[in-house]
């Protein structure tokens, strides 16, 4: 559903393209974007250590991570200074299929990130974590949010109780966007998780029958 042309004025980096894999963080390959460094997770770290604490919410939305899942032996990027993150917009500012509709989500699924467009005009952005593969691959297509709860429970037989907070469905076949834990790669059983910030804004600014577009 994105255009070559588009695709061309979108990404956000100065010298690369596409820097994360679809499989894992520490996938990353190419050059280093300006600005950054690649690191590598020793024993003991935390993000109390590796950012500054009004870095921390940018260092897991970059990586793809949350403060639980850094992994020893993986590679994730870090400003060279840790006073200034450079600007990062991972998926594209504009879409122009999706000028006609006044608000649309865009997971994208090869970079593991989604949009939130206003007329077609990126407003926000964040990490997800969709399915991983088989049975579990989340689906590609053309969603409806049906629903909202604030507070909801997976009815999946396969996890079964596990906490889905800002949970917005899309289909009658369990499939929806929601917190939960962010490992840095599809992960999910095929809903999409997402940090917890990025959960609650989206379930307050989305509105029931807002269009969500899975692509890959």
């Amino acid at each position: 559903m994105r255009e070559d042309n588009d695709m061309k004025n979108i990404l956000c980096w100065s010298i690369f393209g596409i820097v994360f894999l679809v499989l894992s963080v520490s996938a990353i390959g190419g050059e280093i974007p300006n600005g950054f460094y690649l690191y590598k997770i020793k024993k003991g770290d935390l993000l109390g250590n590796l950012a500054l604490p009004r870095n921390w919410d940018e260092i897991m939305r970059i990586n793809r991570v949350d403060s639980r899942h850094l992994r020893i032996g993986e590679m994730i990027l870090l400003p060279v200074n840790p006073n200034r993150i450079p600007y990062f917009c991972p998926v594209p500012k504009n879409i122009k299929t999706a000028k006609k509709i006044s608000q649309t989500i865009y997971i994208f699924l090869d970079i593991q990130y989604f949009g939130a467009y206003k007329y077609g005009k990126l407003l926000f952005w964040g990490p997800i974590s969709s399915g991983k593969g088989g049975i579990h691959q989340t689906p590609t297509g053309l969603f409806y949010i049906r629903w909202k709860a604030k507070k909801y429970f997976s009815h999946s037989q396969e996890c079964y109780g596990a906490p889905m907070p800002y949970a917005l469905n899309l289909s009658n076949t369990g499939y929806f966007l929601h917190e939960q834990v962010m490992p840095g790669k599809p992960a999910s059983h095929g809903c999409i998780r997402l940090l917890r910030i990025d959960a609650k804004k989206l379930f307050f600014w989305s509105k029931i029958s807002d269009l969500v577009a899975i692509v890959k």
